[in-house]
């Protein structure tokens, strides 16, 4: 599950460093779409979520909610397709405008990611803010649910590999050492 939310950071650091020279764009709000306004929603209602499942002692109910948001953001950016939109920017110079709402709001999700995993994995929440080179007050848990987060026009850091696989061959070393 930690891949899903791995891959979706990665891949919205990788194509902001690409598509937008490594700097948060700007949202043009008159070229929103319903794909657009759906995650905006998705990333509301993700806050609500979580806190009620905190709140009730629902951790994992909460933990999935955002993994849930981060494979939302995942889909978005499948649907999107910012990449494919970048092939054809000479022959249409407003797809830029495209490609910029969408690593917006692919950042915006990612700061809230950030929010909303620090309970669970504060040095993963930390990690993320050192890539926004943002101040760990950003993870106030009142800051969630917003798409405000991130300034346009700031500079990110390049992309962290936030969690690594861990081979079969050091779960069974482990698994012996524990055995002895």
């Amino acid at each position: 599950l930690l891949a899903i939310f791995g891959n979706f950071v990665h891949c919205s650091f990788v194509l902001m460093h690409k598509l937008c020279n490594g700097k948060v764009p700007p949202l043009h709000a008159t070229r929103l779409d319903q794909k657009d306004e759906q995650l905006i929603q998705d990333i509301e209602d993700a806050k609500i979520k979580i806190e009620q499942a905190i709140e009730h002692y629902k951790f994992r109910e909460a933990l999935f909610e955002v993994i849930d948001l981060a494979r939302k953001g995942n889909r978005y950016m499948q649907e999107k397709e910012p990449w494919i939109l970048a092939k054809s920017l000479e022959a249409n110079p407003l797809n830029q405008q495209l490609i910029d709402n969408c690593l917006h709001l692919c950042l915006q999700l990612t700061a809230n990611l950030a929010i909303f995993i620090h309970p669970f994995l504060p040095h993963t929440a930390k990690t993320l803010c050192h890539m926004m080179k943002v101040v760990d007050k950003m993870l106030e848990w009142k800051n969630g649910g917003r798409i405000k987060l991130l300034s346009v026009g700031y500079s990110l850091r390049a992309p962290e590999l936030l969690f690594r696989k861990i081979e079969d061959s050091e779960i069974a070393y482990q698994l012996e050492k524990l055995a002895a």
